[in-house]
């Protein structure tokens, strides 16, 4: 079992270098007791891979009957006792406070306006999980943005702080996209819903990421186009979250999924930065950085406007009925 060797500074949490002196912090029955050690380096300890933590990605060290989980953005506490007694998670785990709270809420609210920051317990119930509801996490907040400029500030603040951040569409996923991260913040994309420009000539539709799938059809079906990617949820499901999904149908078959219907994507990166894949032509010289975007969950950046391909509506639709006395001949008759 491999052993490692560090100590924790009191005063600065953050900084996590050796050479400074060591509290232990921990929470029995629920009361906050801090008493200074032996330094841990002296004492060593049992580092492990602690198997009722799963989101913890690092090791622990068990010393004088107290247990610290320790990485390089995250520091947990724990009696030692076999269960966890409290849990306190983040880089910053010293400032992670009432004070901090309404810290990080203040600049929210200056990026996107009070109403538009959601922090309330019984309002952050809705934000808990997407449409797969057997796995829920309760965000510290919900943000929701207007603009890209908008997503870009709140991303590059959840840089500057180390909070982790999860871009939310309407919800609708089954494999838990919109999942949100404990102690981090859902952004919500449910306020960028125009449609930005139709564009019939060149068959191209530029929409923000929470337009609904059904409204790109609706808004160019009288020209008798329509946009073939659709989901079971696409009378509720946004475009972002399609792209986020790369979602297909029951047109997938012949038509293709979300991908083959994406000429570009204005996004914002994990630090705030803000870039545009492909454009309004379908081909791109480069690298096809797009098509790893499509499809990566919000993992790669938050796609804050699209730019879809539309296709000409069939001139004439059938609905057939075929009955197959052997699944093998029903296969068979598509194949």
């Amino acid at each position: 079992m491999a052993v490692k060797h560090f100590r924790i500074p009191y005063e600065n949490y953050e900084s996590l270098v050796p050479g400074s002196s060591f509290y232990l912090y921990y929470f029995p029955a629920g009361f906050l007791v801090k008493r200074k050690t032996a330094d841990p380096v002296e004492g060593l300890g049992r580092v492990y891979d602690h198997p009722s933590a799963r989101e913890a990605l690092g090791y622990f060290i068990e010393y004088e009957r107290i247990v610290f989980f320790y990485n390089l953005s995250q520091f947990f506490a724990f009696a030692g006792f076999g269960y966890i007694i409290s849990l306190t998670m983040g880089p910053q785990a010293a400032k992670r406070t009432g004070k901090w709270k309404s810290r990080i809420a203040s600049e929210l609210v200056g990026i996107v306006g009070a109403e538009a920051v959601i922090s309330a317990e019984d309002e952050l119930i809705a934000y808990e999980s997407d449409g797969l509801t057997g796995y829920r996490v309760k965000p510290v907040f919900v943000v929701l943005p207007s603009s890209a400029e908008e997503v870009s500030r709140v991303v590059r603040l959840c840089d500057r702080e180390k909070i982790p951040f999860v871009p939310r569409g309407a919800g609708t996923g089954l494999s838990g996209g919109a999942l949100p991260s404990r102690e981090g913040i859902v952004i919500s994309l449910s306020r960028m819903n125009k449609i930005l420009d139709v564009d019939i000539p060149n068959r191209v539709v530029v929409v923000e990421p929470g337009v609904v799938n059904i409204s790109v059809t609706d808004a160019v079906s009288a020209e008798g186009f329509y946009y073939a990617p659709d989901p079971s949820s696409q009378i509720v499901c946004t475009i972002g979250g399609n792209v986020a999904e790369n979602s297909g149908g029951v047109h997938c078959l012949k038509y293709g999924v979300t991908t083959n219907h994406v000429l570009g994507v204005e996004m914002v990166l994990p630090d705030g930065t803000v870039v545009t894949l492909g454009g309004m032509t379908p081909e791109s010289f480069g690298y096809d950085l797009l098509s790893l975007v499509v499809g990566s969950e919000g993992l790669l950046g938050i796609v804050t406007k699209v730019f879809l391909r539309i296709i000409k509506k069939p001139q004439v639709v059938k609905t057939l009925f075929a009955s197959f006395e052997k699944i093998e001949d029903a296969g068979a008759s598509v194949s």
